[in-house]
C-alpha cells in the first residue's frame, strides 16, 4: 500500500498468526471526517483484517468471509480505492460469532 494511504499493519502479533501476516488479505483505505461537525481529515487511514480481528476478539471464518465480500463490493462503489465512510452504512445478518458471543 503506498505511503500516502496511511500505514497498514499486518505484522505477526499475539492474536495475528504468521499465516495471516503473510497472506494477501483485503485492506481498506478510508477517508473520514475529523469529527461529526468537522471537515475531512487531511489523510486517509488503512484498516486491515488484523485491526478487525483485534476489535472483534478472534479470527473467525465469518469475519474473514465478510471482509473479503465487503472488499469486493467496496471496489465497485469506490473504484479509486479510497472508501468515503462519511455516509456509508452496512446492514448484515447475525452470524455464528454473534450468536455465540456472551450477552449482558
Amino acid at each position: 500500500m503506498p505511503a500516502q494511504h496511511g500505514a497498514c499493519d499486518s505484522a505477526r502479533d499475539w492474536y495475528w498468526p504468521e499465516w495471516a501476516a503473510n497472506a494477501n488479505l483485503p485492506r481498506f483505505v478510508v477517508r473520514d471526517k475529523e469529527s461529526s461537525h468537522g471537515g475531512y481529515a487531511d489523510q486517509v487511514k488503512c484498516i486491515t483484517l488484523k485491526d478487525l480481528v483485534k476489535f472483534h476478539g478472534h479470527a473467525c471464518d465469518s469475519l474473514f468471509r465478510g471482509a473479503i465480500a465487503l472488499s469486493r463490493a467496496l471496489r465497485l462503489l469506490f473504484p479509486d480505492g479510497i472508501v468515503d465512510r462519511t455516509d456509508l452504512r452496512i446492514l448484515s445478518r447475525n452470524s455464528l460469532a454473534w450468536a455465540t458471543s456472551p450477552r449482558t
